[in-house]
């Protein structure tokens, strides 16, 4: 129950404040979702680099030692 000493914050924005308020939350989440976007980019990028390294790898120890055994990793 409430007594007569409490005090009550109330948070009565006006429609400007509101609308100022939601167009930059908006504009936040757009630039979250831009940077997800780059960042998902640059790690598809990635996973690329990775798989022509590992192919040029692959080739170079087919060179070296003839053939490769089974994907599995060898020290030289």
């Amino acid at each position: 129950m409430s007594n007569n000493n409490e005090k009550v914050l109330k948070f009565d924005p006006t429609d400007e404040q509101l609308d100022k308020f939601l167009a930059e939350l908006d504009k936040n989440f757009m630039q979250t979702i831009e940077l997800i976007r780059q960042k998902r980019q640059e790690i598809a990028q990635l996973y690329i680099e990775m798989d022509h390294m590992e192919t040029t790898l692959r080739d170079l120890d087919q060179k070296v030692h003839g053939t490769v055994c089974n994907g599995q990793e060898r020290s030289l």
